[in-house]
């Protein structure tokens, strides 16, 4: 991990330009979209129906919210202090702190391929990415890259998020809320699909984040390692790294948090509809075991939503926090 390769700057910028879509498709896409009823647009929703989800797919709740700080913001942080620390002479230490980013570049990458199956699969592109995805597994199995390896990898998850089209992912999770403010009850098979497409939509929506999350990340660590690894060494070049480090901490969580902010107020409105039907299915008599059975994907959905919901918040509020620790300064 000892230069650079020449896509660096293009996966430094990723992260900033997704997210920047994202925010423009959830609030662009026409927002009064007529339906003639509402069986025309279940009829889209099963075409957008999309393989079984497995376990190692989907990350929710804190171990989410957790995951994404580390990428966007706690480690940059905490290497800024340690390489303001590190002395210019001090071989030892810059070759510890080096050694830390090679191995944090590197669970990283098995985490950012997990993350880019997931993508690929929710965006019904893992038939045509399959290829790439063996090509981004091979790599991330390795017990270490060398540059040309990581530029390969790099390409490969460039190529994939791409692929997974976060701004269709904002469209679609805008089409069901359209569907889900009438859902019809009277039919619990139609109405349990359109149930699974809001969960596929926003598990298609996670992935896509968190993926132009793990490519910046990657980027940040490799330079850092890079820089460590520097034969001749100046203070000023390692304070002008930490520099750059806590800048981007900076940056991607005042981004993620107005991200988050839009992604929240959407998540809240289709809680409210999710929360109604649940309780219209209590008034349902027709064909007492599907109305159950429809009623438990209702509660288990509104429960992933709210923890979705309160995850927008906690990185509203770090943003906050971080705000007020700058003025007191």
């Amino acid at each position: 991990m000892s230069t650079s390769h020449p896509n660096r700057n293009k996966f430094l910028l990723g992260f900033s330009a997704v997210v920047a879509v994202l925010i423009v498709a959830f609030f662009m896409w026409p927002a009064n979209i007529q339906k003639d009823d509402v069986s025309g647009s279940i009829g889209a929703v099963q075409k957008h129906h999309a393989p079984q989800i497995t376990q190692q797919d989907v990350i929710l709740g804190g171990e989410s919210v957790k995951h994404q700080q580390k990428v966007l913001s706690t480690d940059f942080l905490a290497d800024a202090a340690k390489l303001r620390a590190i002395g210019a002479r001090d071989a030892a230490a810059r070759q510890q702190l080096a050694r830390e980013a090679a191995s944090r570049w590197q669970a990283e990458a098995r985490y950012a391929y997990d993350r880019a199956n997931a993508a690929a699969r929710f965006s019904g592109q893992a038939e045509q990415m399959q290829a790439k995805l063996a090509d981004l597994e091979s790599l991330a199995q390795k017990s270490a890259l060398n540059d040309q390896e990581m530029s390969q990898f790099d390409t490969r998850l460039q190529e994939i998020e791409q692929a997974a089209n976060v701004a269709q992912a904002a469209a679609r999770l805008n089409d069901v809320e359209q569907s889900m403010s009438r859902i019809n009850l009277a039919n619990a098979q139609t109405a349990s699909r359109l149930v699974a497409d809001v969960e596929q939509s926003l598990n298609r929506m996670d992935a896509d984040i968190e993926l132009a999350g793990e490519e910046q990340y990657l980027a940040m660590m490799q330079t850092e390692s890079r820089v460590l690894n520097e034969a001749e060494q100046s203070q000023a070049r390692l304070g002008d790294f930490a520099q750059q480090l806590e800048q981007r901490a900076q940056n991607n969580i005042s981004q993620a948090a107005a991200n988050e902010e839009q992604i929240g107020m959407r998540l809240q409105r289709i809680l409210s509809d999710v929360e109604i039907a649940a309780g219209r299915t209590t008034a349902n008599k027709a064909g007492m075991m599907a109305t159950e059975s429809l009623n438990a994907r209702l509660g288990a959905l509104a429960q992933r939503m709210n923890q979705r919901v309160a995850s927008s918040r906690e990185f509203v509020a770090m943003r906050s926090q971080r705000e007020l620790d700058a003025r007191q300064k």
